[in-house]
C-alpha cells in the first residue's frame, strides 16, 4: 500500500509540474497558479513515506522544502511585491539544505589541497555570477535589490559546493542531490535572465525555469535517501 502510494504522490508531482508549465506557457494562469503550489506538498507528501524522513539530517531537507512552498507562492504575485519575501523563503531553504548535508558530512574530509582547490572554483563561478548580474541592478528601483540577490546567489553556490562535496565524500544516491542542486542553481539563473538581463525575456521562459526546477528539487530530495546510521558516524 505504501509503495503504491508513493508512486501517486511521484506522479501527482510531475503531473502538477507539467501543469504547472503548460498553464505558463499556454496563458492560463488558473492552471498555472493552482498547479505550482502543489509541488513541494506532494514532495514532502512522498518524502515523509521514507523511513526517518523527519529525523536528522531529513529535517533540514524537509524544512528546505517547505520554504520552497512559501517561496512559489510568494513568487507567484506578478507585481514584485512580495519579490523579496520570496526571495529571503529560499534563502532560507538554501540554509537549510546546507546545514543537511554538512550533518551527513559530519567529519569526514578529502584533504586541503582538493577541498580548497573545490572552493577556489566555487568562489570564481560565484564572482563571475555576480559580475555577471550586477549591472541589470544598477539603476532604480533594480539596484535596492541587488545586495539581497548577491547575497541569496551567494548561499545558493555554497548550497552547491557542499552537496557536491558531500558527493565526493559519500557517493551513492548523493550524486543525484548534487545534480539536483546544480538544476536548482540554473533554474534561479534563468529566473535573473528572464526577468532582468534580457529585454524581451526569455523564451520558453516557464518550460526552462520550472522543469529544472521541479527536477532540482525531486533529485535534492532523491538524493538524501541513504543510509542514516552509516553516515553519522564516520
Amino acid at each position: 500500500m505504501k509503495k503504491r502510494l508513493k508512486k501517486l504522490l511521484i506522479f501527482l508531482y510531475f503531473g502538477a509540474l507539467v501543469l504547472a508549465i503548460w498553464g505558463g506557457e499556454g496563458g492560463q494562469k488558473l492552471l498555472h497558479y493552482s498547479s505550482k503550489p502543489l509541488l513541494m506538498p506532494l514532495l514532502l507528501g512522498w518524502y515523509a513515506l521514507i523511513p526517518n524522513a523527519f529525523k536528522k539530517p531529513r529535517l533540514f531537507f524537509s524544512l528546505g522544502f517547505t520554504c520552497g512552498w512559501l517561496g512559489d507562492i510568494f513568487l507567484m504575485d506578478t507585481t514584485g511585491k512580495y519579490f523579496l519575501a520570496g526571495l529571503a523563503s529560499f534563502l532560507v531553504g538554501h540554509l537549510l539544505y546546507i546545514a543537511g548535508f554538512r550533518y551527513y558530512i559530519g567529519g569526514r574530509s578529502m584533504g586541503l589541497l582538493p577541498k580548497y582547490t573545490s572552493l577556489g572554483v566555487g568562489l570564481v563561478f560565484y564572482v563571475s555570477v555576480a559580475a555577471f548580474l550586477a549591472p541589470s541592478f544598477q539603476s532604480p528601483p533594480r539596484n535596492a535589490l541587488l545586495l539581497p540577490v548577491l547575497l541569496y546567489s551567494l548561499i545558493i553556490c555554497v548550497m552547491g559546493w557542499y552537496a557536491w562535496y558531500a558527493w565526493r565524500l559519500i557517493g551513492g544516491l548523493m550524486v543525484w542531490a548534487f545534480l539536483g542542486a546544480v538544476l536548482f542553481l540554473l533554474s534561479d539563473f534563468f529566473i535573473a535572465l528572464h526577468h532582468y538581463v534580457l529585454p524581451k525575456g526569455l523564451p520558453l521562459s516557464d518550460l526552462f525555469i520550472l522543469s529544472l526546477y521541479g527536477t532540482g528539487q525531486f533529485l535534492i530530495a532523491k538524493g538524501t535517501l541513504v543510509a542514516d546510521n552509516s553516515l553519522t558516524n564516520p
